[in-house]
């Protein structure tokens, strides 16, 4: 068979390897740095020129673009906190910069505490929080005192949390005391107040706590995160006072013990573990036989946390048997870390009388139905993360 010239030339080229035609990786970065560059190129015009909408469009895909070749786009960023006046701008560059850690920033993000716009300064109070900084802790404070402590506002939230989580942030403890302290302090405000003190773990705090966990006139948010913070902080001091609110909420005297105390026991069960009180051992061995399965998971988690021996034929029991498929697995999850601790011998705990747990009682409601008891706010339990809802198989 014939073949033609241009066929054979043809076959030729095919035969040779595709490496000999194709690009050198040299090039190929060339070409590559060309495109991002003419990609920065863009994006520089678009932050400076651009539309708003455009402009923050163009802050979202900086996000994405290789921070090497991103300082001078950053330093525009910058620039809009400190100069452009359209909020929403100014909110969306606060945000990439914090995104993106850039601590370089911290002095623009601060500045803009004194913005007109309240969504600006809660913006950058944010990314205060997210870039932990501390040379903040001063405007923080006097933003602080500006704010209208009678009133339930997002802003004061934002600071109050802001403050405890930065070191420096206890320089706003007596400040916060003695507002925690006047009743004419919103509610909410002050129970926010309450988390702030278990935050900074700040023994001083621990008077006015434990009058606020006394106290039947303060509300039940404020109450349960007062008992959440003494347990933070370890409170010895406040051991018989944290002790009582678990008897009332166990044995209540009347109805009115009832309504006050019983939203508390979760919370006083959570703080005399954190504190490390021996007696709790008993208590949350009952609690983990209770019918309510949101209080059984939080039993369980805090039975885990004590790593004692005795408890393991229960959690083995409640792993496989118990009719709640949430209470199982939240066994089984405090199963396996149990085994990767070693427990403590039995005898180093306070013996219990609970009931053998051969003869532990299921209630039939349970393995039929999911609950669909509704759990009041004041029931959920802060320092731990049991807020997940509860269903049984």
């Amino acid at each position: 068979m014939k073949i033609t010239h241009k066929l054979a030339f043809l076959l030729v080229f095919l035969s040779f390897p595709a490496f000999l035609f194709s690009r050198s990786p040299k090039k190929k970065a060339e070409l590559d740095t060309d495109k991002i560059l003419e990609k920065k190129d863009a994006l520089e015009k678009v932050l400076k020129y651009g539309t708003h909408k455009q402009r923050k469009s163009a802050m979202y895909d900086l996000a994405k673009f290789p921070p090497e070749h991103s300082e001078d786009l950053y330093k525009i960023l910058g620039k809009i906190i400190e100069e452009d006046r359209d909020k929403g701008v100014k909110i969306t560059a606060i945000r990439i910069l914090a995104k993106l850690n850039r601590n370089e920033y911290a002095p623009s993000i601060i500045e803009a505490l004194q913005d007109t716009s309240l969504d600006v300064k809660e913006a950058a109070i944010t990314a205060i929080q997210k870039l932990h900084v501390e040379d903040a802790t001063d405007e923080l404070i006097t933003l602080l005192k500006e704010q209208d402590f009678t009133r339930n506002q997002k802003i004061s939230n934002l600071l109050i949390n802001t403050l405890g989580m930065l070191e420096n942030g206890k320089t706003a403890f007596p400040y916060l005391e003695t507002k925690f302290k006047d009743n004419t302090t919103n509610t909410e405000i002050k129970a926010t107040i309450a988390l702030y003190f278990g935050k900074i773990k700040i023994t001083k705090a621990e008077n006015c706590l434990i009058d606020a966990i006394n106290d039947d006139s303060q509300s039940n948010t404020v109450r349960s995160y007062a008992l959440s913070s003494l347990g933070k902080i370890r409170s010895q001091k406040a051991l018989p006072h944290v002790r009582s609110i678990l008897e009332k909420a166990q044995n209540p005297k009347n109805k009115y013990e009832k309504q006050k105390y019983a939203p508390l026991k979760l919370y006083a069960m959570s703080a005399l573990v954190a504190i490390g009180d021996k007696k709790i051992l008993e208590d949350l061995i009952a609690y983990a036989k209770d019918d309510n399965p949101k209080i059984r998971i939080q039993a369980i988690r805090q039975l885990g946390d004590l790593h004692d021996k005795s408890v393991l034929e229960l959690l083995q029991y409640k792993a496989k048997r118990d009719p709640n498929r949430r209470v199982r697995l939240t066994a089984k999850k405090v199963l396996e870390k149990f085994h990767q601790n070693k427990p403590k011998p039995s005898g180093s705990q306070l013996k219990h009388n609970s009931t053998p747990i051969g003869k532990i009682h299921i209630d039939e409601d349970d393995t039929k139905q999911p609950q669909k008891k509704v759990i009041p706010k004041s029931e959920l339990i802060h320092s731990f993360d049991s807020t997940e809802s509860v269903g049984s198989e």
